[in-house]
């Protein structure tokens, strides 16, 4: 690399940096990220989508739990019997 790096020693991070920072400026990806969040698709923006997406996995996990107590209910039963 230009800055006196050896190339055997780049790592993800510092190749991500330097690239983004010689390429893809801040004020840029700002704009960028701003854009796609506020994308819409129907009727929602993504910043809905991702927040409704973030309900539903806490919904999936508490159904997950409740249905792995469940199961370990019924299977103590089962072994009482």
């Amino acid at each position: 690399m230009r800055d006196g790096t050896p190339t055997d020693n780049v790592t993800w991070e510092l190749f991500k940096t330097t690239f983004l920072g010689k390429f893809f400026f801040r004020d840029m990806r700002k704009a960028k990220v701003e854009k796609f969040m506020n994308l819409k698709q129907g009727s929602m923006i993504v910043r809905e989508y991702s927040l409704m997406f973030l309900n539903y996995k806490g919904m999936l996990l508490l159904l997950y739990i409740t249905a792995g107590m469940i199961w370990a209910c019924s299977s103590q039963e089962s072994t009482e019997i």
